[in-house]
């Protein structure tokens, strides 16, 4: 009998209220198992609480059967000795009383208890555990909306996006802000728009995570899709010369059309100028590239630093490298599949797709031996658990390890070892 990686990740849902039907089924049946685990389960209301009550119940039960009696009879001692005193009672040993009467028996039975922890403040490594990999789940529609003001929101999972007009609403209608609730940010006198070649100070700011993505409608019709872990930065209302917004991440854009008012993308060292097309600009601080592929109509790629200039077709890739464009055909699909839901791989060098799913299930990558040179093919949806990624990422050779440390998911790549 033990307390499982896999109860731990129950756990934390739990605290969020985010179990299912069956994940809660099965965290009832497990606390059902025993009254200390009943216990531990009605204990729990935060994230701190959890930590703070796994830590002592490892301190009562973990561990073999002699130390953890000697550790108990310490515990015991420790806790009369602070009653008598009549000091306030630590919360640890509170719970370690309410645990005591099931130690005896839960000690024959368990050998062990598995946690994962990262405590505020401490100094201590955080444990490193394995976990599996069918518990991480894909990312989703995740973002923050930050306001003129600097106010930020979390917009809605359920939600696929939003749009801006006179008021901030979901795509189906229903407001972002509750009746009355930031009308000072919405109403016309909020961000002024652009002037020329940059933002004004006041701007919104949408910024998804590792794991997330959302959709953006902006006041002009214009569409924007960000990927994981990218901003958009865009006024509210462009002005009547130009319509400018700020990337850095991964964004694709469906721009309406608008012969009047050029509309421009500016992102890590370059500046794309269209009036109205559908192209992908790839612009992530770790990556050497700054990539955007044409699908429909014209743009006009500028370099910051040297103004060069060159001007793009369809299915043509503007590839952005120490201040110099390079020009080159490609299939657009490779670049834009994201955007519809997969992954797709067609002989991009492991690194790169590796790249991808960390940002997209919040991954660190760690690479462990030498990893040979190898180009990945893959065309997987990206809703599904990180295990049937892996799984189909196997059979290429690779193999997998997947660890936490602390709150920090890592993916192991395991080369060959020297």
């Amino acid at each position: 009998m033990e307390i499982t990686n896999r109860i731990v990740y129950l756990l934390h849902k739990h605290i969020r209220q985010e179990l299912d039907e069956h994940e809660a089924t099965e965290l009832t049946t497990w606390a059902g198992s025993h009254p200390a685990f009943q216990q531990l389960l009605d204990e729990v209301s935060d994230e701190k609480g959890l930590t703070s009550a796994l830590i002592a119940f490892d301190q009562v039960y973990g561990g073999d059967q002699a130390a953890s009696i000697a550790r108990m009879e310490r515990r015991i001692a420790d806790g009369m000795q602070v009653v008598t005193e009549g000091s306030t009672e630590p919360t640890r040993f509170r719970r370690l009383r309410k645990w005591l009467p099931y130690a005896a028996a839960l000690l024959i039975a368990t050998s062990v208890v598995t946690y994962f922890f990262l405590e505020g403040g401490s100094n201590q490594e955080p444990k490193i555990v394995d976990l599996k990999t069918e518990d991480i789940a894909p990312g989703g529609h995740r973002a923050t909306l930050t306001l003129a003001d600097g106010q930020t929101i979390d917009l809605s999972e359920e939600q696929a996006g939003i749009k801006i007009g006179d008021r901030i609403t979901y795509l189906d209608g229903s407001a972002v802000l509750e009746q009355g609730e930031g009308t000072k940010k919405q109403e016309k006198g909020g961000p002024h728009g652009t002037e020329k070649d940059k933002l004004t100070t006041n701007y919104y700011v949408l910024t998804t995570p590792n794991g997330g993505t959302y959709q953006l409608t902006l006041a002009d019709g214009s569409k924007v899709w960000l990927n994981a872990a990218s901003t958009l930065k865009y006024p509210s209302h462009f002005d009547n010369n130009e319509r400018i917004v700020e990337l850095e991440g991964e964004g694709y854009f469906e721009v309406a059309k608008d012969t009047k008012r050029p509309f421009k993308v500016r992102s890590k060292g370059q500046e794309v100028e269209v009036l109205g097309t559908e192209f992908n600009v790839s612009a992530y601080p770790d990556e050497d590239a700054t990539k955007t592929t044409l699908v429909e109509g014209e743009v006009r790629l500028l370099a910051d630093a040297t103004g060069a200039n060159v001007m793009l077709a369809p299915s043509e890739q503007g590839s952005l490298v120490n201040d110099v464009i390079d020009v080159r055909k490609v299939k657009t699909e490779l670049f834009t599949a994201w955007k519809d839901g997969f992954f797709y791989f067609d002989r991009l060098p492991t690194r790169a797709a590796l790249g991808q799913l960390a940002r997209w299930y919040d991954l660190e990558l760690i690479y462990e031996g030498q990893l040979k040179k190898m180009n990945m093919f893959a065309y997987i949806k990206r809703d599904k658990p990180l295990s049937a990624v892996l799984t189909s990422l196997e059979k290429s050779g690779l193999k997998f390890k997947v660890t936490q440390a602390g709150e920090q998911k890592q993916l192991i790549v395991l080369g060959e070892q020297r």
